[in-house]
């Protein structure tokens, strides 16, 4: 399309003005006009007729599986066959993220001239936890005077999923005597048991269970790892709501959900490595679950979790409540939440009469755990149930991370 119509049209007025000057009076003056206003003219013509007839575009990314905080690196590979150089040309590429209405775009402008191909990359920066779309191309490009420009559009739809990102795991315990989360004590066992090891210690650890002398020749707190401690199934129960602590700050919310999402990540990484039976229940809306398995491939898993949002609207104790009639009691249930209430508190001290073992993963922002927090601990561990305590990360608190911008 032309870019200036109504100057196009001027241009052309004065050209034929100046032809018709040259043709009835003659003189240097009137042909260089008439000749310089028409090959002006003429370009802008034919990139209009002879330009981005045929382009194709090719597009490849840097990898086949991306976790939360990398870098995206895409390489686009451009074709085309006009019939006149291009002088400049700029190269578009969109997406977006599932879920969102919001596009982004990576523009690039570039100067091909008589080259029938040329490539180039940009990078999706510290790409946050999600699904993506690639929508297509678009090429724009016109002639050295600004009269006339031509665009040209062609979809390449792509997708590609980013994972959580798992932290390291080096063990999983109960921090206390007969709850069975993670790696436990049998029941029967408990007394008269044989320290074996020595690990760091955990929010919750038992003062009996601490190693006074590791701990003293070390300068940090030690907790005695016995002979008895086995592996139990481990299912996993994420709280997809946003804490109602946090009402007038959504942003917040969502990256304590990001954390959550990452933890429960953690523990199937752990489980599956451990040889571990482990499974997933979500409370979003879309309810997804993973029964108990032992993944050969944590795939699955990893997909069921990059597309979870914090949309729940069933609360915590009541999945809870509900789900637990259809585990065995021998299963380890594990809660990722950020909000302790007196109705998780019920349940928890419910199911541990009934013979279940809990284990809390809480997380949250602040820099201590508020008193309120520490007296929900307090019962949670009064009623049966081990409790962990995660805090933000700082990089995250400061809105860093998760941030999606396309560059160089």
């Amino acid at each position: 399309m032309m870019n200036n119509v109504y100057g196009f049209w001027a241009l052309f007025v004065f050209w034929c003005g100046s032809l018709v000057g040259y043709l009835t009076a003659g003189g240097f003056a009137f042909a260089f006009i008439s000749w310089s206003v028409g090959i002006v003219l003429a370009c802008s013509v034919g990139v209009q007729l002879f330009s981005l007839n045929r382009i194709e575009f090719d597009r490849l990314l840097s990898g086949s599986r991306f976790f939360a905080g990398e870098d995206v690196v895409v390489t686009v590979r451009v074709r085309h066959r006009s019939f006149l150089p291009l002088v400049w040309l700029i190269v578009q590429d969109e997406w977006s993220q599932a879920g969102s209405e919001r596009p982004f775009y990576c523009r690039r402008l570039v100067f091909p001239w008589f080259r029938s191909s040329f490539s180039y990359q940009y990078a999706i920066r510290r790409a946050a936890r999600g699904e993506y779309e690639f929508r297509g191309f678009e090429a724009v490009t016109g002639d050295l005077f600004g009269l006339a420009l031509k665009r040209k559009r062609a979809e390449k739809a792509e997708r590609f999923t980013v994972y959580p990102k798992p932290l390291e795991v080096r063990e999983w315990f109960a921090p206390a005597g007969d709850s069975r989360a993670g790696v436990v004590r049998p029941p029967a066992a408990v007394s008269g048991v044989q320290a074996t090891g020595v690990r760091d210690y955990a929010y919750g650890d038992s003062p009996r269970r601490i190693h006074w002398k590791a701990s003293a020749k070390t300068g940090m707190l030690k907790t005695k790892v016995t002979e008895n401690e086995a592996p139990l199934p481990m299912m996993i129960f994420l709280e997809a709501a946003q804490s109602p602590s946090l009402p007038a700050m959504p942003d917040k919310g969502e990256l304590l959900f990001e954390k959550r999402v990452q933890i429960a990540a953690s523990l199937l990484k752990f489980a599956r490595e451990n040889r571990i039976e482990a499974g997933l229940l979500c409370n979003d809306a879309a309810k997804r679950a993973m029964r108990l398995s032992r993944h050969a491939d944590l795939q699955p898993a990893y997909e069921l979790l990059a597309g979870v949002k914090p949309d729940g609207s069933v609360p915590l104790h009541k999945l809870l409540k509900h789900e637990a009639a259809f585990l065995n009691r021998q299963t380890a249930i594990v809660c990722v939440t950020s909000a302790l209430n007196e109705p998780l508190v019920e349940t928890v001290r419910e199911l541990h009469c009934q013979g279940w073992g809990i284990h809390i993963a809480f997380v949250y922002d602040s820099p201590l755990l508020s008193w309120h927090d520490r007296e929900w601990a307090r019962q949670l561990e009064a009623a049966g149930c081990a409790f962990s305590a995660f805090r933000l990360p700082r990089e995250l608190r400061d809105g860093e991370g998760g941030a999606l911008h396309a560059g160089a």
